[in-house]
């Protein structure tokens, strides 16, 4: 048995990439209906841990950010990256863009660019967009409980360890405004960010 006392005594801080909201070597999820503005509060998030300042009111620890675009070419991120203004450079944001004429990058893919990202700008946070257009190796499939939840997941958490990254899946919602593919998904991650159009616009 412990007191109150004897448990903060002992508790030891908590490391986040975002104050309350992300903790460092986490995996996250961020998840709206198509073309409700993911990519667009991504890039927001990506440019305050960039850039150290807060996002939405919560302080960031700064790092050089990797985002991994499978469905927006480097034109259209530079064009959106302009539009809002964001801070990025050479030294604190790295694009990585899917051809959609090649293969779809796999996890095998991943771990040889988050050794490069490690390894030449020490970061510590990436953003996948969108998580379903990742080729996740040997026919698992984005549906079944036991191929998210026992392979798939764990594997993106193994590399989350590895690196010393915090990693936001972005994916899609249903029709049911549930994260689409196997609940296994939202079960599995550390939090779950959940983008609504605000039906007043």
């Amino acid at each position: 048995m412990k007191t109150i006392s004897e448990m903060r005594k002992n508790s030891t801080k908590k490391d986040f990439i975002v104050d309350n909201l992300m903790k460092s070597n986490g995996l996250y999820c961020l998840v709206a209906r198509p073309k409700v503005g993911k990519s667009l509060l991504a890039l927001q998030l990506a440019n305050s841990i960039a850039t150290g300042t807060n996002f939405l009111g919560f302080r960031t620890s700064p790092s050089p950010v990797l985002y991994i675009s499978t469905e927006m070419n480097f034109s259209q991120i530079l064009d959106r990256i302009d539009k809002m203004n964001l801070n990025f450079n050479d030294d604190n944001f790295v694009l990585i863009e899917q051809n959609p004429s090649e293969r779809k990058l796999n996890l095998m893919d991943l771990q040889l660019e988050f050794q490069t990202f490690a390894n030449e700008y020490n970061g510590r946070f990436v953003i996948i967009d969108m998580f379903s257009g990742i080729d996740l190796n040997n026919g698992y499939d984005l549906n079944n409980y036991q191929d998210m939840g026992q392979v798939v997941i764990p594997k993106f958490r193994e590399l989350c360890k590895k690196y010393n990254f915090t990693i936001l899946l972005i994916h899609h919602l249903n029709k049911n405004n549930t994260s689409l593919g196997s609940t296994a998904i939202d079960g599995s991650v550390d939090g779950k960010i959940t983008l609504k159009q605000d039906s007043n616009l």
